[in-house]
């Protein structure tokens, strides 16, 4: 969907009797987190179907199935994929609301989109990081920690120089899409609604003021930001039934 050049990949999940008013668009994050959370967010989006939602994942531009490569891709193209995503989502599945659910950077990336745009009437951020700057500083860290450990167990005539430094995990980032990542901050206050796992619930965004956001506490723990799990898969069934609870109710 969306206009040509920048064709976007989604995946639409479809109620078998729909029941709810609105529909839910689902933000992912990028990179080696957009791996490690891809089944868990495609089962999120069929327990929401069974619940009676249209659920809808997508590819942001120049990422994934998405027309182009990520050399393309600029952060502001991005938030008009979410635009451009709310917008098909309505008019697949027939409803004039939608909420946005943004996982990760997913969610840094929806509020920023929300601001802009205003293409939703409900904001649900899950695992938002503090910040795009502190985001990208846990990435390179991770990425920094993965070469030197499978340095470690390379002869010495293999071992590799540093990881380049206009890679994350082995994909390009140009300086001027990591600038303005580093640029985006999630905003607490009224009309945010934020779904923190076990250990992020002291995150930084908690400190700077999300006493003003409804908070979903989830049972199952992270490890986002642990070297030991960046390459399992996560699927934290019981926070995934909670959240899919949340978003049956109606926003507080």
């Amino acid at each position: 969907f969306g206009q040509s050049p920048r064709r976007l990949f989604g995946m639409h999940s479809r109620p078998m009797v729909p029941r709810r008013d609105a529909a839910v668009l689902i933000c992912q994050s990028w990179g080696i987190e957009y791996m490690r959370s891809h089944r868990a967010l495609y089962l999120l989006a069929e327990r929401l179907a069974d619940a009676g939602f249209h659920v809808m994942r997508f590819d942001y531009y120049g990422t994934g199935d998405s027309a182009d490569s990520l050399a393309e891709a600029r952060v502001g193209h991005w938030l008009e994929d979410i635009r451009d995503a709310a917008q098909e989502l309505r008019a697949r599945s027939g409803l004039g609301r939608v909420h946005l659910l943004g996982h990760r950077l997913g969610a840094l990336l929806a509020q920023a989109a929300q601001a802009r745009f205003a293409p939703a009437q409900r904001l649900l951020l899950w695992d938002p990081p503090a910040s795009g700057a502190e985001w990208l500083a846990q990435q390179r860290r991770l990425n920094l920690e993965s070469h030197h450990t499978w340095n470690a167990q390379r002869p010495r005539h293999t071992k590799l120089a540093e990881p380049p430094e206009l890679e994350l995990f082995g994909l390009p980032v140009s300086p001027a899409w990591r600038e303005r990542i580093a640029a985006l901050r999630p905003l607490p206050g009224p009309g945010v609604e934020l779904a923190l796992s076990a250990d992020e619930a002291v995150a930084g965004i908690i400190e700077a003021g999300a006493g003003e956001s409804a908070v979903l506490r989830l049972p199952d723990a992270s490890h986002w930001n642990s070297l030991e799990w960046v390459t399992r898969p996560w699927n934290p069934r019981p926070s995934a039934a909670l959240v899919a609870a949340h978003l049956e109710r109606p926003a507080s």
